[in-house]
């Protein structure tokens, strides 16, 4: 992988903003971009209708602004999206945008059209495959641990396990393997109060769902 991060300071709302479009620019179909943050989640409830966001350095990308980002990656690239975050569980839920006006608007310097359906797009065939590893349920609470959060952690550590259990086998660990081992790991550490969450859009293929991880 080419990495690229951003921490403190550097992680404003812009540079995110410009990483995912500047990415989507060049990945083709069948190219692997995997996306981690960790950081503060947020959550606004109107009237029993929520939206999700991601707090960066200089503000907030509410969730419908999030899907628009990644829906400029071309048809059939391959996206792990991984977040660290309060809250997380809702960020690829598709909200519809009558929903969305409600709430404040992310501080992007591009914006998604007026007419533009999250949901819609999620749902669609032509959405770039993408599967989002969540720290946890929309209504939950992320947890730290020494060193840092516990979901982080956990991924880390049921994937260096994995690796030395397969690495004589050849059999591939997929991201179904990955999750379902972490999502048992979180759960037990966090006592069931922080339960993690797998999130596809309609257009993972089987192939890219049992593909080895990370490959």
């Amino acid at each position: 992988f080419a990495v690229k991060i951003l921490s403190d300071a550097e992680a404003t709302c812009k540079e995110v903003e410009n990483v995912i479009l500047d990415t989507a620019n060049i990945l083709e179909a069948g190219d692997l971009f995997v996306f981690y943050i960790a950081s503060h989640g947020g959550r606004k409830v109107d009237e029993d209708k929520a939206n999700e966001n991601w707090c960066l350095y200089d503000g907030i990308i509410w969730d419908e602004d999030i899907v628009w980002l990644f829906s400029k990656f071309k048809p059939g690239v391959r996206i792990l999206v991984i977040t660290d975050q309060c809250h997380s569980g809702g960020i690829f839920k598709g909200n519809t945008r009558e929903i969305f006006k409600q709430t404040t608007r992310s501080t992007l310097t591009r914006q998604p059209p007026p007419t533009w359906n999250a949901r819609a797009a999620i749902e669609s065939k032509d959405f770039p495959m993408l599967i989002h590893f969540a720290a946890c349920q929309e209504k939950q609470t992320s947890q730290e641990g020494l060193g840092g959060g516990i979901w982080t952690q956990t991924l880390i550590n049921v994937l260096v396990e994995a690796d030395e259990k397969i690495r004589h086998t050849n059999c591939p660990y997929s991201y179904r393997n990955w999750f379902d081992d972490a999502k048992k790991s979180t759960m037990q550490q966090c006592k069931q109060q922080q339960e993690p969450l797998l999130v596809e859009s309609a257009s993972v293929t089987d192939d890219f769902r049992n593909k080895s991880a990370l490959t």
